[in-house]
């Protein structure tokens, strides 16, 4: 404590960073990371020594908010790497002995960023081994809100890409039954719009198509939604 260490020169420096021991790194790590913590510093930073201190959850936190940072600022390949990186954490803390234990929700914003990044940059197979991954643990941990969103993007990703109408109303449909069955309004209509949208590519259903958006606008209003409204 109170020490400070200065080098002549990088290569002096990082020959004293490998000398020192692994378990004098994680020391090292976690002095930086909790004084940076505290000042401000830009997320990515902080994931890097939160990780190299073998800090889980804050490593996990601060390489999903890395990559939000990155995509605002349309930085998308940056942004899938913390992204992945977030999703490596999750993976192994499911594993025996894991300890780390996030929310539903920073799980979903995790999924839902880094399939939308796939997207963007054309990588449409990743999206969509990103979107099953997001079904499997949404039905491991019973969080029906994630199923049915994951649900949604697997059906638009079966239209668009693979213009499988019938199997997309499929997964749209049972989106819908697991949304009633948990009472989420918010995301039965997102469903809702989904489906009706879908459904005017079948001319035998325009009317019940029909039936469904205008059920769906009145809830959209209700809930005082505009984008939905808009939808």
């Amino acid at each position: 404590p109170g020490v400070d260490y200065s080098f002549s020169h990088e290569k002096v420096r990082q020959v004293a960073y490998s000398e020192c021991g692994q378990a004098r790194r994680w020391v090292l790590h976690r002095r930086a990371f909790g004084v940076l913590e505290g000042s401000g510093a830009p997320p990515a930073e902080l994931a890097r020594h939160a990780l190299a201190a073998g800090l889980a959850e804050p490593s996990f936190g601060y390489s999903l908010a890395a990559g939000e940072a990155a995509a605002d600022v349309f930085a998308l390949r940056d942004a899938i790497v913390n992204y992945e990186r977030a999703r490596d954490l999750l993976v192994a803390g499911q594993q025996p002995g894991g300890t780390l234990k996030p929310s539903d929700a920073s799980v979903e914003r995790l999924y839902n960023r880094l399939g939308l990044a796939y997207e963007l940059t054309d990588e449409w197979e990743k999206a969509r081994v990103t979107y099953e991954t997001m079904l499997a643990f949404a039905r491991d941990s019973g969080s029906a809100k994630v199923e049915v969103i994951a649900l949604n993007h697997l059906a638009v990703y079966s239209f668009h890409h693979k213009g499988d109408i019938p199997g997309a109303k499929a997964l749209l449909e049972e989106a819908m039954e697991v949304a009633k069955e948990a009472c989420l309004t918010e995301v039965l209509v997102e469903t809702a719009c989904n489906l009706a949208g879908l459904m005017v590519y079948r001319p035998a259903e325009t009317g019940p198509s029909r039936l469904l958006a205008e059920e769906a606008l009145a809830t959209a209003r209700n809930l005082k939604r505009p984008d939905l409204v808009a939808r």
